[in-house]
């Protein structure tokens, strides 16, 4: 009787735990849309932007407006993306432990256990073998590449119609003033992540019972 109480709660475990999982997979589908929609939304918008202020460059008040307005709504947009940043990495963590939990089948037999998020490869690539050079090519360095790109846009559009605002127009400060926010801009979203939102390796985020359950050794892996 015990024993066949013990595999009821044990069925029972798992049918909340394949609900939560199925939930948790759709948020984070959820957010991976609008992160992507809005990676390819973003440039467009602030290239149209760039071309109707670059119209406008007799009215530098114009410019200046229409530049200001859309420095603001990616400043909005990127503490958007902060928060959704946040997010994945909590649902991919959820992900993560709800596979271990019910024990999916792996692909890399290193794993006692896997599944669509613990047999994610790792997004290292090296791009100078001799020197052993590597390069994340993940979700942050998009981002960042991107966003920073969009800022130093920007800025570009409000500093050309500043200076074209008096007598002398300097053609490079625009571009020097735009190219320096927009990277700095773009290392600050790389180094938030590395400091404030960096989710460290898939097997380091399990409690230790799971962890000692989903793997026979522990390669590095992020």
């Amino acid at each position: 009787m015990d024993q066949r109480e013990g595999l009821e709660r044990e069925a029972d475990r798992f049918d909340r735990d394949r609900l939560d999982y199925e939930t948790t997979v759709k948020r984070f589908e959820h957010i991976t849309d609008i992160r992507f929609k809005l990676l390819g939304l973003v440039p467009t918008v602030t290239g149209l932007g760039a071309l109707i202020a670059d119209a406008n460059r007799r009215t530098p008040d114009v410019a200046i407006a229409i530049g200001a307005l859309g420095l603001m709504v990616m400043i909005g947009i990127i503490a958007y993306e902060i928060r959704n940043t946040q997010l994945y990495d909590a649902l991919w963590l959820r992900a993560i432990f709800l596979e271990a939990s019910m024990r999916f089948r792996p692909i890399d037999k290193s794993y006692r256990y896997g599944g669509s998020f613990l047999d994610q490869p790792d997004d290292r690539r090296t791009i100078i073998a001799r020197l052993q050079w590597t390069i994340r090519l993940g979700h942050t360095l998009a981002l960042a590449l991107v966003y920073g790109a969009s800022v130093g846009a920007w800025v570009w559009v409000i500093v050309s119609g500043a200076f074209a605002r008096t007598a002398t127009q300097p053609w490079l400060w625009p571009w020097v003033i735009g190219g320096l926010v927009g990277i700095a801009a773009g290392w600050g979203l790389l180094h938030l992540r590395k400091t404030g939102a960096k989710t460290p390796g898939y097997m380091d985020l399990l409690p230790n019972p799971f962890r000692g359950l989903a793997q026979k050794r522990q390669p590095h892996r992020d």
